[in-house]
């Protein structure tokens, strides 16, 4: 079982209010790592932080939240101070020059504390996965209410390789820095699904720390499912009703990538959050997803929170969600 293990949310007690000011995630972080997960706050400046879990691999997650309505998250292997001594980087500088590969929206614009941003997460000793609605007004190029949501996770999570001292990650999210998210974020997230497509770093807006020796720093990686969307042809992993398909989320690199950025394929279970979507071909109706936003969703004796949803694509697939498990079963080290 996962140490520490805590679902929260921004109705929590004691849960920081988030809004669109500099300062907000770091108040968030104290108190869901430091205050209550047992993680250390290595190094702090001006709306900056770096923070370390008390156990695993210990690298540094540092922090930037010096700007409103956004976050800069980047991972490092070592740290002196916080600018100081940074070395081991991921992303790696050239991977990290565009914060819309690696950072997480806090809000849609400034705002006071009225103006209250929801969030949804878990943690352990060892990792912490947080989802924050950053946008909910109508999407009028969508003509949809959905609001937009995006994520951050840091941490160590379950590694899929034989030997691995360096399966410690970042997640980010795309457009963070852009005036508006999408709220079909998470298509981007898995744009690239086929199980032969190297994934980049570029598409999927994820980090990890090495190769599982650790001899390769911030190998190419990206986040995806073990089966495409056109799920017929594959063997459904957990549930397969109806065409609807339910999976974990995965982190690894493409099969084709250059021996310098295989990092291991596939390396990384993604903890405590799962796909749910239904496969469909041209001319085959839409399924009808299982699942409302934010109700939550009970498979045997687990419990998910959905949380992303994209559009529907009319010759491709459909109804994906994105699914937070509130239950202590897939983040075991």
């Amino acid at each position: 079982m996962a140490a520490g293990f805590e679902y929260f949310d921004y109705q929590s007690p004691g849960a920081p209010v988030l809004h669109g000011a500099a300062g907000r995630l770091i108040a968030l972080l104290d108190w869901a790592l430091v205050s209550k997960g047992g993680w250390e706050k290595a190094f702090t400046g001006t709306n900056l932080a770096a923070y370390r879990s008390a156990t695993g691999n210990r690298m540094f997650y540092r922090v930037d939240d010096t700007q409103a309505t956004y976050s800069r998250v980047r991972g490092q292997r070592g740290m002196t101070g916080i600018s100081a001594g940074l070395t081991g980087q991921f992303p790696s500088n050239a991977q990290a020059g565009n914060i819309n590969l690696f950072g997480v929206r806090k809000a849609f614009d400034t705002g006071p504390a009225s103006d209250f941003q929801r969030y949804w997460g878990v943690r352990t000793n060892r990792y912490l996965v947080l989802f924050i609605e950053s946008v909910s007004q109508l999407d009028t190029e969508q003509q949809t209410g959905r609001t937009a949501r995006n994520w951050i996770v840091i941490g160590d999570l379950p590694s899929m390789a034989e030997a691995d001292s360096y399966c410690s990650v970042v997640c980010g999210t795309p457009n963070t820095d852009n005036a508006y998210v999408d709220w079909r974020q998470y298509s981007m997230y898995i744009q690239a699904i086929a199980p032969d497509v190297s994934y980049s770093i570029g598409a999927a807006g994820a980090a990890i720390s090495g190769s599982p020796n650790g001899s390769v720093v911030s190998p190419l990686c990206g986040v995806h499912w073990p089966f495409g969307q056109n799920a017929a042809s594959y063997p459904s992993l957990l549930v397969q009703s109806d065409r609807m398909y339910f999976q974990p989320l995965l982190l690894g690199c493409g099969p084709s990538a250059t021996a310098a950025n295989q990092g291991a394929y596939p390396r990384a279970l993604v903890a405590n959050v799962s796909a749910l979507y239904g496969g469909c071909a041209d001319g085959v109706p839409l399924p009808t997803l299982p699942a409302t936003d934010l109700v939550p969703l009970t498979v045997g004796s687990r419990q998910f929170l959905p949380i992303l949803y994209t559009a529907n694509f009319a010759g491709g697939y459909t109804g994906e969600a994105c699914l937070l498990e509130m239950t202590d079963t897939d983040g075991a080290l």
